[in-house]
């Protein structure tokens, strides 16, 4: 009779260990959505100083050339520039930064936040802008002067 009074007493307390471990887990998990909420703008923060970052790695290594010549990157080169974006923006972030965004974009939109960022960046590039400029000014010059 004590051998079973054990194991009922052993088995609720199990039970209810279980139990508020799961409670904890919920509250753990309230938490960290509510500090996700709070906290919004700095993590928006932080995402965008390495997008900042690698934008002007991408830049420098693969765009300027187009911007200074004032011409438009094919679609298959920007495919890629765009896919290493993302690539070296999450290599930057490292794993730990990974999982929070992750967990508080999801990976599909953590990747096509990215992906507009560099979107928007290209197209608001000024040196490609100032170099088209300067050669339809040149070209405009060039006509006046066979005129």
């Amino acid at each position: 009779m004590q051998t079973n009074l054990i194991y009922i007493i052993s088995g609720s307390i199990g039970i209810i260990i279980i139990y508020l471990l799961y409670l904890l887990t919920k509250f753990l998990t309230y938490k960290r959505r509510l500090n996700f909420i709070t906290k919004f703008s700095d993590y928006a923060s932080v995402l965008e100083l390495y997008q900042g970052k690698a934008y002007d790695v991408i830049y420098k290594d693969r765009l300027l050339v187009y911007s200074m010549e004032a011409t438009k990157i094919n679609d298959t080169e920007f495919e890629t520039v765009s896919k290493d974006f993302v690539y070296l923006v999450i290599k930057m972030i490292g794993p730990v930064l990974q999982k929070e965004f992750e967990d508080l974009f999801g990976l599909d939109a953590l990747f096509f936040n990215t992906i507009e960022y560099f979107n928007k960046r290209y197209e608001d590039d000024e040196i490609r802008k100032e170099s088209v400029n300067n050669l339809m000014e040149n070209d405009i010059e060039d006509q006046h002067e066979h005129r």
